[in-house]
């Protein structure tokens, strides 16, 4: 059976993929150091979905979908980081 070529996934360069890799340590380096320890803060990227949460008392989740549009991406990541900051300040 002959796969139609527009369902094929394009595997990009290795060093893509380590970019990638060295984004997501820096974000859990950032967060490592702006979170408070004894908060078990749990990050999340699916596909478009970016999401926060945290299983502490009370809980806490929010999340957002990313887009085509990087000033909607501002305005979700101002919303996201406000809420988080209400939460740990609440706690």
């Amino acid at each position: 059976m002959k796969l139609n070529q527009k369902y094929r996934h394009e595997i990009r360069r290795p060093d893509e993929y380590i970019k990638l890799a060295n984004a997501l340590f820096n974000v859990s380096r950032l967060q490592s150091k702006i979170v408070p320890d004894n908060l078990e803060l749990e990050s999340s990227i699916c596909g478009d979905m970016v999401e926060i949460q945290c299983m502490g008392k009370p809980p806490f989740f929010a999340g957002a979908c990313t887009g085509d549009d990087l000033a909607l991406d501002q305005t979700f990541a101002e919303s996201l980081g406000l809420d988080l900051h209400r939460y740990l300040k609440s706690r």
